[in-house]
């Protein structure tokens, strides 16, 4: 994650930066020699850590000078991000899964004696399989091997195998549901929610984010579900409730969070560039 200093218009309020950067055009590329020499840096290995294979920032939409400057630098624009919050706990009425659907969290799985190394494998061959014909940052596709989407996954906040879940239709998954706590923001973050696309179209999406939703807040389940009910009444979600980013280009999503009652409270820039080519 990379992170560039202020406009240059801001610089110039004082003297020894005007002096520094000269004109706006010379501040672009400044920045822009930065960056690559950062990612540079980092696309090789040391004995410190292994060599990154993305580069990456999120910016704010004022921050133009700092985009210009990354897309300078050849980075590519990745949409737009819409954060979005539930604050208040899911209610309604009772919700189940189709009779063939089952959804269990790693943690059920693990007690059930499916190794660890198991339900990864299981979990990025899901991941895949959700990213065809995508609509949620698309350009991200290929840029990662699935064993670095799932620790991009795992890294985010704390992670816990009772609220990572996959999907089942009989015995094949074809779906997740990956949350992780944020304790320093009292929230809970979906990392993740995709579907196989032999599911699409069922209502699976809706029903698994309600199921989510509920199982956070410490509400009972449908009985037929499949989710475990081991944790019911522990309440994960703190006062900042629980949040996502969802690319604004993906209608079908945003009208998936806004019909659970999730709310924008900020839209980011996001810009990546992959490091491989440049290594080779």
């Amino acid at each position: 994650m990379l992170f560039v200093s202020g406009a240059a218009r801001r610089a110039r309020r004082f003297k020894a930066s005007a002096d520094l950067f000269g004109s706006p055009a010379n501040a672009a590329d400044e920045r822009c020699a930065v960056i690559q020499t950062a990612c540079q840096h980092v696309s090789a290995e040391n004995d410190l850590r292994p060599a990154a294979s993305l580069a990456q920032a999120l910016l704010e939409e004022r921050e133009k000078d700092a985009l210009a400057a990354f897309r300078l630098a050849g980075f590519t624009q990745v949409g737009d991000l819409a954060y979005l919050r539930r604050a208040t706990p899911a209610r309604g009425s009772p919700v189940a899964l189709p009779d063939d659907v089952r959804i269990f969290s790693f943690a059920d799985l693990l007690q059930t004696g499916t190794p660890e190394r198991d339900l990864d494998a299981m979990l990025m061959r899901v991941l895949d399989r959700s990213y065809i014909d995508t609509l949620d940052c698309p350009e991200l596709c290929g840029l990662r091997t699935p064993e670095e989407v799932l620790e991009s996954h795992r890294a985010v906040g704390r992670y816990d195998p009772s609220i990572w879940w996959l999907i089942f239709a009989g015995e094949q998954p074809v779906g997740c549901m990956l949350f992780n706590v944020l304790p320093e923001q009292e929230s809970v973050e979906l990392v993740y929610l995709g579907l196989d696309p032999i599911v699409r179209g069922r209502g699976l999406g809706r029903t698994a984010l309600t199921l989510g939703l509920r199982h956070l807040w410490g509400q009972p389940h449908s009985p037929n579900t499949g989710v475990a009910s081991a944790d019911l009444g522990r309440v994960l979600v703190g006062s900042g409730g629980v949040t996502c980013a969802v690319d604004t280009r993906n209608t079908a999503a945003l009208r998936l969070y806004r019909a659970a009652g999730f709310e924008r409270f900020a839209v980011r820039v996001p810009v990546v560039m992959g490091l491989r080519t440049s290594r080779a």
